[in-house]
């Protein structure tokens, strides 16, 4: 759920996302504090 989300999210921002990993696209929603941890989105 969160893959598709989380892109559709930051291409509307105009954000380039373009061939990022999953990891990378949470680190950048959290660097635009819209996540407050990527690390809350990693499944170990």
């Amino acid at each position: 759920m969160g893959s598709r989300l989380f892109k559709q999210l930051l291409e509307m921002l105009e954000e380039d996302i373009s061939g990022l990993p999953f990891i990378d696209i949470l680190h950048k929603m959290e660097k635009l504090n819209l996540l407050d941890s990527a690390k809350d989105w990693i499944i170990p």
